[in-house]
């Protein structure tokens, strides 16, 4: 095909300079300029443009704040060619952009294709790895929790999902999603909750995609958590993956973390939890699951009790579940369970037990601790009401007439013990706090649910 001239303009806040391209003269080249962002990109079939957004422009890219990487490519469909983003390899979490045009013929073609977007707040502390397509990981930038550090890129709800071209045809402008930003990965990122037991000690928990955005934190113990409608659900998730010792403002390492509760393989681990839905047709809960490799890059990294993974997944609380249970108040319960691994294949349920935290009325708006224990043979339940302000703990008496469930001695399902002792032979469990909101299929969730956890707690056997 001929060369095609696209006239772009950035309308993003952001810099952009080419790093790389095809083209013959656009590589170490700014876009536009500083007054005027609107430039012409000449090629055919398979030039490309990869374009790193600064904050500011002319600043040589080695002082600059760079914010992360967006590629350009042009590409046909049939005789049409079209300008869009490059598509990634990301399966499942490859986002979807549409670009419609007129080709020579006066024909309308609409074209579907994935696209990359490299945000420089995806990182993993342990690796240094910040981004991935497919299994690929770029090592070359070290994050730090420093807040003196600035870990910058595009932040808000679906911020990793963004993509930039709006138009057909020739003529195409580079906009930012509703609700995105440029700035500090901090509170959007990663979140920081004190250590109750240990000065100068944080918990880091970071919100998994796409649910950046969706925490706020007060008092340094309290996270809130709200569960808009994204991607036909309403959903949010995350997990406590570090400690950080807050008078370095460095990473504790694996084994220090896991002291605290974070990888550990036994102990007992609590929280304070209030659901806010009114609606009673969400699942909020709070669990711990085993998780081998650590990265708020991706769900796809994501593991539990269920297929295909079949880890250990110890839930303490699900709401929604119990809304009906036999012998309880219409939405009065929550469930515990557990999950683990058969070693012939599948997995082993303890079978879902009702909290019941309230005798009358709801458990919205209430105030309950979920304790949870594991030891080497058995896995322990107990739960408390709290006061109004989250106070004064008030042992919850539970279906089998005591204040502590047991997963051995209680559960419905007697090969779940067998299969428990086996599991915890078998292999080094690493158990990680998650904090989540979904919705089953077919749920219609118009309500922004906030849910409330503080106090998160860990004591070694």
């Amino acid at each position: 095909m001929s060369s095609q001239t696209y006239t772009i303009t950035n309308n993003t806040g952001a810099y952009l300079y080419c790093v790389s391209s095809n083209d013959g003269s656009s590589t170490n080249t700014w876009f536009g300029t500083s007054s005027n962002q609107v430039a012409n990109l000449t090629g055919g079939e398979g030039t490309y443009w990869v374009y790193n957004f600064f904050q500011s422009y002319g600043v040589s890219p080695n002082s600059n704040v760079y914010y992360g990487t967006v590629v350009f490519i042009i590409k046909m469909s049939g005789i049409y060619p079209y300008f869009g983003q490059q598509g990634n390899t990301d399966g499942a979490n490859a986002p979807t952009l549409y670009d419609q045009g007129i080709d020579s013929n006066g024909s309308t073609h609409q074209n579907t294709y994935t696209f990359n977007w490299k945000n420089n707040i995806n990182f993993d502390p342990y690796t240094s790895a910040n981004f991935s397509t497919g299994n690929s990981y770029n090592t070359s930038f070290t994050p730090s929790l420093n807040p003196n550090y600035n870990t910058s890129g595009l932040i808000g709800l679906n911020a990793d999902f963004a993509y930039f071209p709006n138009g057909s045809g020739t003529n195409f402008s580079l906009d930012l999603i509703s609700g995105t930003s440029w700035g500090s990965s901090t509170n959007n990122t990663y979140l920081l909750t004190n250590n109750p037991n240990t000065t100068n000690e944080n918990y880091v928990w970071f919100p998994e995609l796409s649910a950046r955005g969706n925490y706020t934190i007060s008092n340094q113990t309290e996270i809130t958590q709200v569960a808009p409608i994204q991607n036909r659900s309403c959903w949010s998730r995350a997990y406590g993956a570090l400690t950080q010792n807050t008078s370095t403002n460095s990473l504790d390492s694996e084994e220090i973390a896991a002291t605290y509760g974070i990888g550990a393989s036994s102990g007992t681990w609590s929280i304070d939890f209030q659901s806010g839905d009114q609606t009673f047709s969400l699942c909020e809960s709070f669990y711990l699951t085993e998780r081998p490799y650590l990265s708020p890059q991706s769900t796809a990294n994501y593991g539990d009790g269920q297929s295909p993974t079949f880890y250990l997944e110890i839930d303490g609380i699900e709401t929604f579940w119990q809304n009906n249970a036999s012998g309880y108040p219409t939405n009065s319960c929550i469930q515990g369970g557990a999950f683990v691994g058969n070693l012939n294949g599948g997995n082993v349920y303890t079978g879902g037990f009702p909290i019941p935290v309230v005798k009358s009325g709801t458990y919205n708006n209430v105030w309950v601790r979920s304790e949870v224990t594991l030891t080497n043979s058995d896995i322990i339940f107990s739960y408390f009401n709290l006061d109004e302000n989250g106070n004064n703990p008030t042992a919850i008496t539970l279906s089998n007439g005591k204040t502590s469930w047991s997963a051995c001695q209680d559960s419905t399902n007697q090969a779940f013990c067998p299969a428990l002792k086996n599991y915890l032979t078998s292999k080094t469990v690493r158990l990680y706090p998650y904090i989540s909101t979904w919705t089953p299929v077919g749920t219609n969730c118009q309500n922004n649910t906030t849910t409330k956890y503080k106090n998160f707690n860990y004591k070694s056997n």
